[in-house]
């Protein structure tokens, strides 16, 4: 057939008429038409004319397709490669925010737009919440109601949408926004329809069936990562043992393990006896007093340490916290046994049991006095003032020796370094026992270096192995002259253990918000009765050990049972002499490399504490005052040495000074700061900015938590856009009131016939009351009257 249309005379033209192919004279006769997909694309002319047309047309129809295929292949492998790239990077977002900062970058990437918005539903206030925007918002408000328009219809259908003509009556859009043309594709997993993307332009702009189809691809990819990031988020919540806990403080570790984790709370714990034998040394007494009243203390630590992990408030603070002779009590108690001997000391340790029992009952009333910043003061001041006797051990000085030769410095080196390496390496069961390895591998090296001689070793075979030491004669004296002391010691032992309580409290529960006084007030209570059954036994004064709170938050195992096995090998200790005789034979390097070790997590605990709170100049006087106070002791250990005796027992420790200077200058600086804040706000003007200044600078200057700061200032922005967008009120007045466990914060707007909807918007504002109780963990109040309404905001502090 084609060969004989050639033959012909014919004449090909173009669909503008233009001669393509044969003879010019045949154009202007009878056409044939040629057509592809109903567009005409030429004509023929001459003989055979509807032949050869139909055999163009074929050709034109399959090179059309062959193109299509090609074209259509290229877009495939383009989506292909997209796809590919956006899933690299949505592996490796773990949040819902960096999620939807990701969608936004892609879409404004590949989509012509002058804005997006990524909202998402929140499931249990049903809005939608705006949760990542650029360029021009699709809302000015932070979260949106659900409404029968275009966001409703692709909520329900499931399926992405194309408005050209964003507003009009055939797809209407609830929310003010400046979108010419829209771009609506859902966010899906599961089948389940959880969030949109708005893509938007704020001039006309016709969007295509491929815009739609790249930005459903995006939704598509990211629906998946956003559903897990969310429900991680969720799970994460619940979840309050913080990943690095090992053993839980109500959980149950194996035996064994509890046996090893209790030895090295014990090692720890130890380093405290020479406080008892260097008082029985002042008091005039000889080393088998001495042994005695070493022996009677550790009984003492047994039944606190008892008590502080079997009971539980209103007596016990609940946790893993083995008591040890405290260094606070050493000053007044050196002056007691120099004044009136042994005795003296036992009756002014009583005492200062009964204050601690007095402090127990008192604190929870005081906790302006003592809030979270105080606490990592005294927490953080623990681990400095231990600085310079740890430094002094791991170098092998004090005791008469001045001189630190190789091997003992290399026996420190070898102690820390494994201890460290240990703790950090990735196995949990070698971080557990890390402290117990490092210590033995020191005790090692000494032998092996001859710091532990074998006659040392040998003398301890000639002790028995069980017996308990005579006890020491009571003879319980009082003196008034010595009350200011002794008072003094024991409230900066509460105030310690107060902060030390704390750092556990927080180291245990991920969601911890405040200090819980009630655990506080029993930890302290414990150690009042610690320091009664002291003062009865032959002991001296007792105290929450900061080494070995420091040793449960760096191996991550806070099981209240390891506190009763320690307790019992308290009690296995004081009458075994040839044990304890081994014990007193560690090595000064190995001793310092331990305390370095627990220094640096009570160091860490503090700082913690004190910026869990916002700050503002006051507050940073307090703190670094008194850390500056509390370092100055430490380099200039004389500088009060001259104080009267009364007074010693708040200057002679780096630890007594920078308490007394924390919680002193915290009530001076305290003193006339009002907790009432009042001004207004202009809703015609950007919210985001005055509002953040009012709330967050009044936050700093009463200590408030920054994550509760956090939640209000985001809720009192939504609840000021919707008033501003449903009930059209030009100004509002806020007004803030704090104490140390309430935030309220009062929207208040005076009620006029001039005013859209004299009252309030009982819709708009009631739907968006649930919205911001349940997303920012507070509760709403509405109230209305005649001349004026008032929403209240109640957050729990």
């Amino acid at each position: 057939m084609s060969a004989h249309a050639a033959a012909g005379p014919y004449a090909i033209v173009d669909a503008e008429g233009r001669l393509l192919h044969g003879d010019a004279a045949l154009v202007g006769g009878m056409a044939v038409e040629m057509t592809l997909r109903g567009e005409r694309f030429g004509s023929v002319f001459g003989r055979d004319a509807a032949q050869l047309a139909r055999l163009l047309e074929l050709l034109a129809e399959q090179a059309w397709e062959a193109r299509a295929i090609a074209a259509d292949s290229l877009e495939k492998y383009k989506e292909l490669t997209m796809l590919y790239n956006v899933s690299e990077k949505l592996y490796s977002a773990v949040e819902v925010e960096q999620i939807g900062e990701l969608i936004r970058d892609e879409v404004k990437r590949l989509v012509r737009c002058d804005g997006v918005s990524v909202l998402l539903i929140n499931d249990e206030t049903r809005r939608l919440e705006i949760i990542s925007a650029e360029g021009d918002n699709f809302d000015g408000r932070s979260s949106l109601s659900i409404e029968d328009d275009l966001i409703g219809a692709v909520l329900s259908s499931g399926k992405g949408e194309i408005v050209n003509e964003a507003g009009g009556p055939d797809r209407p859009i609830a929310s003010k926004h400046g979108f010419a043309s829209v771009i609506c594709s859902p966010l899906k997993a599961r089948n389940r329809v959880f969030g949109v993307v708005v893509v938007g332009t704020a001039q006309p702009h016709e969007y295509t069936a491929g815009d739609l189809q790249i930005v459903n691809a995006l939704t598509s990819q990211a629906a998946t990562a956003l559903e897990v990031a969310r429900l991680n988020k969720v799970l994460v919540a619940k979840e309050q043992k913080p990943t690095e806990v090992t053993y839980g403080v109500g959980e149950r570790p194996p035996l064994v393990s509890t046996g090893v984790l209790a030895f090295q709370h014990l090692l720890i714990a130890l380093m405290s006896l020479a406080y008892p034998i260097l008082v029985t040394l002042e008091a005039g007494g000889d080393r088998l007093q001495a042994a005695s009243v070493a022996s009677y203390s550790l009984i003492a630590m047994a039944i606190a340490t008892f008590l502080q992990s079997c009971a539980g408030p209103p007596i016990g603070s609940g946790f893993l916290m083995p008591h040890i002779t405290s260094a606070v009590f050493l000053s007044p108690s050196l002056i007691a046994a120099r004044t009136g001997g042994l005795g003296l000391v036992f009756g002014m340790t009583l005492f200062a049991g009964l204050c601690g029992i007095f402090f127990s009952q008192v604190i929870s009333r005081f906790r302006k006095i003592f809030p979270p910043e105080v606490s990592g003061v005294v927490v953080l001041m623990v681990g400095l003032s231990m600085i310079r006797v740890a430094l002094s051990r791991f170098l092998g000085l004090g005791d008469g020796d001045e001189v630190s030769d190789l091997s003992e410095i290399a026996v420190g080196l070898v102690t820390i370094v494994t201890i460290i390496a240990l703790t950090v390496s990735s196995y949990p069961q070698l971080r557990l026992y890390s402290t117990l390895i490092g210590l033995l591998a020191g005790f090692a090296l000494s032998l092996a270096s001859g710091i532990i001689s074998g006659a040392q070793l040998a003398g301890i075979a000639d002790l028995p192995m069980f017996g308990l030491p005579s006890r020491p004669t009571l003879n319980l004296q009082f003196d008034l002259l010595l009350v200011i002391p002794f008072f003094a010691a024991a409230m900066a032992g509460a105030i310690k253990n107060a902060g030390l309580v704390t750092s556990i409290q927080k180291t245990s529960d991920r969601n911890w918000k405040r200090p819980e006084t009630g655990s506080i007030g029993g930890g302290i209570m414990a150690d009042g009765l610690g320091n009664i059954s002291a003062g009865l036994l032959g002991g001296v004064g007792l105290g929450i050990g900061a080494g070995n709170v420091g040793l449960s938050i760096a191996t991550g195992a806070l099981s209240r049972v390891i506190g009763v096995a320690t307790g019992f090998l308290f009690l296995a200790l004081a009458v075994m002499p040839q044990l304890m005789a081994a014990f007193a034979l560690m090595p000064s390097p190995v001793i310092g490399a331990g305390l370095i070790y627990v220094a640096c997590y009570l160091v860490t605990s503090g700082t913690q504490l004190i910026v869990s709170r916002m700050l503002d100049a006051r507050r940073t006087f307090v703190i670094g005052l008194a850390i500056i106070g509390g370092v100055g002791v430490e380099i200039v250990p004389d500088a009060f040495a001259g104080a009267p005796v009364w007074a010693q027992a708040f200057v002679s420790s780096s630890l007594a000074m920078s308490t007394t200077l924390a919680v002193g200058l915290n009530m001076i600086l305290s003193f006339g700061v009002s907790t009432t804040a009042r001004r207004r706000v202009s809703l015609l003007s950007p919210l985001r900015e005055p509002i953040t200044r009012f709330v967050e600078g009044n936050g700093a200057a009463w200590g408030a938590r920054g994550d509760v700061i956090g939640r209000a200032v985001p809720a009192l922005i939504e609840l000021c856009e919707e008033v501003r967008q449903s009930s059209g009120f030009t100004e509002v007045d806020i007004e803030m009131r704090f104490d140390e466990f309430h935030l309220s914060i009062l929207m208040m707007w005076e009620a006029s016939d001039k005013d859209v909807g004299s009252g309030l918007n009982a819709t708009a504002l009631v739907a968006l009351k649930r919205h911001v109780q349940q997303r920012y963990d507070c509760k709403v109040t509405l109230s209305s009257d005649e001349t004026s309404n008032t929403v209240r905001l109640d957050f729990i502090h």
